[in-house]
């Protein structure tokens, strides 16, 4: 028999209909036990959800945490002593989008009791929140998909801050191969040398 984890999700908004591929993940730790917590950027707009939205109830498993959203308060935990200081680092507050969204985040989270696991969708998630994973010392994973491998340096440059890594890591640890051309240019823009 395995440990249930606890494992944040964090996504840049839910439910959204297209992103099937988030949802099965999310749904397949839930049916293997493990506790799922979904914390999104921002709400989707109203519209069809998929029916494992509502048969998992996972609007009660979700938290916004941008803009103005609320802090946390009686969650069931405590970060350690420290642990907010261990973030505030200027690398970690670029990353972030700088000290206010940084201080908003942790803020957001207080009184989240720690992760085994945090894992976060999309380069650009794992720039703002893998901060998380340093505040409840936890492992990091950071989802790339082909927004991060194409559109994302379009628009943000050859190496841009998803160089620096995720979080404050420095390096990216494990890959998943989304293709041998997006894989190697993927490596050849963020993978600091």
């Amino acid at each position: 028999m395995h440990r249930a984890l606890r494992v944040a999700a964090f996504v840049p908004s839910f439910p959204e209909l297209s992103e099937t591929f988030i949802l099965r993940q999310i749904v397949g730790l839930l049916e293997r036990g493990h506790d799922v917590r979904i914390f999104a950027h921002e709400a989707a707009p109203e519209g069809p959800v998929h029916a494992d939205v509502d048969r998992h109830q996972l609007m009660r498993r979700t938290r916004v945490i941008s803009g103005e959203a609320a802090v946390a308060r009686g969650a069931g935990g405590r970060a350690p002593a420290g642990a907010f200081l261990r973030c505030l680092r200027p690398r970690i507050a670029r990353g972030a989008g700088g000290w206010g969204a940084l201080v908003r985040t942790l803020g957001a989270l207080r009184g989240e009791a720690p992760f085994d696991v945090v894992h976060c969708h999309y380069g650009v998630t794992g720039l703002r929140y893998g901060v998380a994973a340093r505040l409840w010392r936890a492992p990091l994973v950071v989802s790339f998909y082909g927004y991060d491998a194409s559109r994302y340096p379009r628009e943000r440059g050859e190496g841009g801050p998803l160089r620096q890594g995720p979080g404050g890591h420095r390096r990216y640890e494990l890959g998943c191969d989304i293709g041998e051309k997006r894989t190697r240019d993927f490596y050849r823009r963020y993978q600091p040398n």
